[in-house]
């Protein structure tokens, strides 16, 4: 399936979030509060800080903080097809490319590698290995406190109607970290990147 999101006041496509899909994920609108519209659902920013809380930055996600950050008020929508060509056309139609959608070589930008993200419980001496290889934040070990868990808690059952179309971050995994956060809420829990050699 092929997705793209598109401002269509600027006819800017929106970045590419996973394997050339960019669906969105709540409402268009960087505010971290929790402030659901009659739908239910809730803003990019309220959603991505919980991620974030705990060591979660994916590149492909912060990317598309940007393009929320930019044209989060102008009104969206998103192209849905199976057909390649449906998506070239919605391509042509933006003024804009979106960032990542012609990139030839995959090597991530400075400050981002691919990896894969894991939580560890020093207390328990527990770890848990939880997406498959990604583009996230080069960077080390956090902490994460009690009040983090909690916040990614909050957040993690708004996720399933929130994803638009697309699904940049499986929700299977999602609920795996929120159990192992969770049961560990109360101990030495951390997260890190594990660098792709």
């Amino acid at each position: 399936m092929n997705v793209i999101t598109l401002c269509e006041m600027c006819r800017v496509a929106a970045p590419i979030v996973v394997d050339s899909h960019s669906g969105f994920i709540g409402q268009l609108s960087a505010s971290t509060a929790a402030d659901p519209d009659a739908e239910g659902r809730h803003s990019f920013g309220y959603l991505q800080a919980a991620l974030e809380a705990i060591g979660l930055v994916d590149y492909g996600l912060v990317l598309f903080r940007g393009f929320v950050e930019a044209h989060g008020g102008h009104g969206a929508f998103t192209s849905v097809s199976s057909e390649p060509d449906d998506l070239v056309r919605a391509m042509e139609w933006a003024d804009e490319a979106a960032p990542g959608s012609d990139d030839e070589d995959d090597t991530p930008p400075k400050g981002w590698v691919w990896g894969s993200f894991e939580l560890r419980c020093n207390t328990c001496k527990k770890r848990r290995r939880c997406f498959a290889l990604s583009v996230f934040e080069d960077r080390d070990a956090r902490s994460i406190s009690p009040a983090q868990v909690d916040m990614f808690a909050e957040v993690l059952p708004l996720l399933s109607r929130n994803f638009h179309q697309d699904q940049p971050l499986e929700l299977n995994a999602l609920a795996k970290i929120g159990r192992f956060l969770l049961k560990h809420r109360d101990h030495e829990l951390g997260s890190r990147i594990i660098r792709d050699e």
